[in-house]
């Protein structure tokens, strides 16, 4: 029995130590008037292809590791008349916006 009157003061002696801690925790929050403190918001971006770089850098095609299984189209007359006739092309036409997305990104990318 002197065992069990041991734990209980023991958890009694912790249950008044979290409630001290609780009451000063609660007495040291911050004034309401800095609750409505919002975070900064983003920078917005800063060149024509900002969202195709940052989408390309999430997915590891712009990390050296990567470099050598990213190839660069080369922009000549040949693919700008495929990128043209894909337009002409109905079975084709969903994938001419990305096309020319990877053509001007490529040549965004290649300026750099």
């Amino acid at each position: 029995m002197p065992d069990l009157e041991v734990a209980q003061a023991a958890i009694l002696d912790q249950y008044e130590d979290e409630c001290q801690i609780i009451k000063q925790k609660a007495a040291n929050k911050p004034p309401s008037s800095h609750w409505n403190i919002l975070p900064p918001l983003p920078p917005a971006p800063n060149g024509a292809h900002h969202f195709c770089r940052l989408f390309l850098n999430h997915f590891g095609y712009l990390s050296f590791d990567n470099k050598s299984s990213f190839h660069m189209i080369e922009n000549t007359q040949r693919f700008q008349r495929s990128v043209v006739q894909l337009d002409k092309t109905s079975g084709y036409s969903h994938l001419s916006p990305i096309l020319s997305l990877s053509l001007s990104l490529s040549l965004s990318i290649r300026s750099l």
